[in-house]
């Protein structure tokens, strides 16, 4: 089953953040990453991911290939309840429930993403795949989702209660570093130490930064398009005329902040007309608008981080070359 409610995707408050971040001075505008996904968006995003210069999705598919048999096995349960945050498209969500099943635990999957449309057709091909898997999945933002969910758990009877949280695809990175230590501290206020349960989470590290370059610059145009699809969102949500021609994708590493930052990079100066929102916006040429960052981490600030939040890193689990981790947090 699937559960609707009104999310941040909803058009009165997609212009309002739009209003916020586009009626700036110039070099301050800007757009939320959680914007790019619209019913393009997500299709965009699963393009990108396929993308050969796109290493994440490859070599986390690779980590949970390889080590999802152990990390089923340390659960030591037999039912638990899995919340996925940013579930998207859940391709890698697969692995991990095949691993349930192989191995006679009871599992309810529990969705939580803010695009409606991508979790609609997760939970239908899931639900194709594993015909036994009871799901329901919540669009919304994070908090409320997993808040919804725990009121659901402990009020249900039949519904697991040990809960197995993954937040896969290194999402946590597009976090900014004082909003990703609130986002775990509310999260582990919702783990229980006498269901011992468990918050896996997948971080990109530190690494070269032409390889980081790349992998937001991918050779097809994907990213690109991804980026630039904000704009026609702004025209066909709120009557924009933002004609994307006018517009260049720009991204790079920024090895002070140790963050890939993601542009949409006006070509000339122009004016661009937002119906719905009453208001002219101004741009000049080569001014930007700051779509996204995406931090890379060391494994030594990722056990701080969690030590912060009050969480342990129990066990991480990496690549061969050393570029991405999985790591399995318990409460302390």
């Amino acid at each position: 089953m699937l559960e609707q409610e009104r999310n941040v995707g909803t058009q009165e408050e997609f212009a309002a953040h739009i209003r916020n971040g586009l009626c700036q001075g110039f070099g301050k505008k800007w757009i939320n990453p959680k914007f790019f996904y619209d019913r393009t968006g997500s299709c965009l995003f699963d393009q990108i991911c396929l993308q050969p210069e796109y290493y994440p999705t490859r070599i986390e598919i690779e980590i949970l290939k390889r080590y999802s048999k152990d990390i089923i096995s340390n659960l030591k349960c037999t039912s638990a309840s899995m919340i996925e945050f940013g579930s998207g498209s859940s391709l890698k969500t697969g692995i991990i429930l095949e691993q349930f099943f192989s191995q006679g635990i009871r599992v309810m999957y529990f969705p939580i993403d803010i695009s409606n449309a991508a979790l609609v057709s997760s939970v239908r091909r899931l639900s194709s795949e594993f015909k036994n898997l009871d799901i329901m999945g919540v669009s919304s933002e994070y908090l409320k989702g997993i808040r919804k969910i725990c009121s659901f758990i402990d009020a249900s009877s039949r519904t697991p209660k040990k809960k197995v949280m993954i937040f896969l695809g290194s999402s946590i990175g597009n976090f900014e570093p004082d909003k990703t230590r609130m986002f775990l501290k509310s999260i582990e206020q919702y783990m229980q130490t006498d269901t011992d349960d468990n918050l896996f989470i997948s971080f990109d590290l530190e690494k070269d930064s032409h390889i980081l370059e790349l992998a937001y610059n991918d050779r097809a145009g994907i990213t690109s398009k991804f980026n630039l699809n904000l704009l026609n969102r702004i025209n066909n949500d709120l009557g924009g005329t933002f004609n994307v021609s006018n517009f260049t994708h720009y991204a790079r590493y920024n090895k002070t902040n140790r963050r890939i930052e993601m542009f949409i990079v006006s070509r000339y100066d122009q004016k661009i007309h937002i119906r719905d929102l009453g208001q002219t916006i101004s741009l000049k040429k080569n001014e930007r608008i700051h779509t996204e960052n995406s931090y890379k981490y060391s494994r030594q600030e990722i056990n701080h981080l969690a030590k912060d939040s009050g969480l342990v890193v129990a066990k991480e689990y990496l690549d061969a070359k050393g570029w991405f981790d999985l790591v399995s947090l318990s409460k302390r």
